[in-house]
């Protein structure tokens, strides 16, 4: 009997493996690693950082698109051609999300970025969308001095030394989220304890992603994760939950705003009788997609400045252009977007540094791109790092030239996309763009900004969002004005 059953498990396996090479035909012939090659790549244990150099690694050797056999029974494409990019992302059919993000759902809720329901995703998009537009963000530019002023003293107590800027703005970022979507304010401790909580389930979900076992939901409760799991989303819940009975008892007792525009995200989820569930889950959604990707771009971005005293006194002439010598100047949301060239510095550390490396899509229609057939029930990787890498000339070197109104013509549309592409991009991308340009151009106001010596190599770590595993440090010098 026992014979019997691994004989039929055998003849069952060999029947799905040869389905799927039936089934998966027409891409049979695209370039991709070997079995033992995925074996060795992928099921042995591997680390973020080594997860960032192998999706490199495979576009150096492979091109720009690579098929794997990573799931049983059914390959995965990993794409950084910027036409699938146009085709698939840029489709209004094309919007199903993988498994990836079935397992973001325990920290991000069923949100935006996250459900599932293409009907729902939809309606949802309409409903959220005036919270993003001009009206509402302009009306929460002069909110943002504060959080700017805070984070002014906080570098000063570090000034002359090397300090990892994203540990500071991490937390910046953090506090302007919450003003921004609930007009709420958190202490320091409950802002570290959230970032640090985000982090760590961010880093787990990419580890369950990778892994065969982790990523199943029968086997997961049996490994060492699971209980870290489980405690750390046990007390984001509990953090958001707060967040929300505070809201609510303060709606009981307290009046409401007169004013239609000034209504944040919780008034309108609590006036369209949203139940708690959908509040927390298009909560979590906002703040955790809202704050550390925020972080990661400007942390970067200020690591490269640090490097050119020439980017530096531009943007600082672009701001004097702007506010004058008037040190308390509060700038209007017509001033932030008259910053043209903090804009294109903003973008070219996009570039580089992509704050989400990596977006994917689950076909449920075939698709033919330059006549090739990609059918469908396959999951498609769209590899922004390499996309960015591989579809600009000199893509090491750190130049906001490329993103100047008299060049940004000359970029692809599709070879770039720090926010994603398509119905399913970011939808707070204009209020992360007003909060970057905020950060740095004052932060410039206030500091010179100086490398570490000698010069400070980052390990950069593909997790949900890109990392440097070794930190990113800066040197922040009180600016004097001759």
């Amino acid at each position: 009997m026992y014979y019997f059953l691994i004989f039929f498990i055998l003849i069952l396996v060999t029947i799905l493996i040869i389905f799927g090479i039936w089934k998966y035909e027409s891409i049979n012939k695209l370039p991709g690693p070997n079995l033992l090659e995925v074996l060795k790549l992928f099921v042995l244990n591997k680390s973020s950082t080594d997860l960032y150099h192998i999706i490199l690694n495979l576009r150096e050797r492979y091109g720009p698109v690579i098929k794997i056999w990573i799931k049983p029974f059914r390959p995965i494409l990993i794409v950084s051609d910027p036409k699938y990019f146009e085709v698939i992302l840029g489709s209004k059919v094309h919007l199903h999300k993988t498994k990836l993000y079935d397992l973001l759902r325990s920290i991000a809720g069923d949100g935006l970025a996250t459900i599932s329901d293409i009907e729902k995703w939809k309606s949802d998009r309409i409903f959220f969308n005036p919270i993003f537009k001009h009206k509402f963000v302009s009306s929460y530019t002069n909110k943002l001095k504060y959080h700017i002023d805070n984070l002014k003293q906080a570098l000063i107590t570090y000034e002359n030394q090397p300090v990892d800027v994203h540990i500071m703005i991490h937390h910046c970022t953090m506090y302007m989220i919450l003003e921004y979507l609930i007009d709420d304010d958190i202490s320091v401790e409950t802002a570290s304890d959230i970032v640090h909580a985000v982090d760590k389930s961010l880093n787990m979900t990419i580890e369950r992603e990778f892994s065969a076992i982790k990523s199943n939901s029968v086997l997961f409760p049996f490994t060492k994760m699971y209980k870290s799991w489980v405690q750390v989303h046990e007390f984001l819940d509990k953090i958001f939950s707060n967040f929300i009975h505070k809201h609510i008892n303060l709606r009981k007792n307290g009046p409401t705003r007169p004013n239609p525009e000034d209504k944040n995200l919780m008034d309108l989820l609590l006036e369209n009788n949203f139940s708690e569930h959908a509040i927390m889950s298009h909560l979590k959604t906002f703040v955790v997609a809202g704050f550390g990707t925020v972080a990661k771009t400007a942390s970067f971005a200020l690591f490269e400045i640090a490097k050119r005293k020439d980017i530096q006194d531009k943007i600082h002439e672009e701001y004097l252009s702007l506010a004058g010598t008037n040190k308390n100047y509060v700038f209007t949301f017509d001033d932030i977007q008259n910053m043209k060239y903090t804009e294109s510095v903003i973008k070219e550390a996009m570039r580089m540094y992509p704050a989400v490396p990596m977006v994917e899509r689950q076909l449920k229609s075939p698709v033919i791109i330059d006549g090739l057939c990609i059918p469908k029930d396959i999951d498609i990787v769209f590899s922004i790092t390499c996309l960015h890498k591989y579809n600009f000339s000199n893509p090491e070197i750190f130049n906001p030239d490329r993103f100047s109104p008299e060049n940004i013509s000359d970029v692809n549309p599709y070879s770039y996309a720090p926010f994603s592409l398509g119905p399913r991009n970011c939808i707070g991308k204009k209020i992360a763009m007003i909060e970057l340009k905020y950060i740095i151009s004052h932060i410039i106001k206030d500091f010179t900004l100086h490398s570490v010596q000698p010069e400070h190599k980052l390990e950069l770590a593909n997790g949900f969002t890109l990392t440097s595993t070794n930190g990113i440090p800066v040197i922040f010098k009180k600016r004097v004005i001759s």
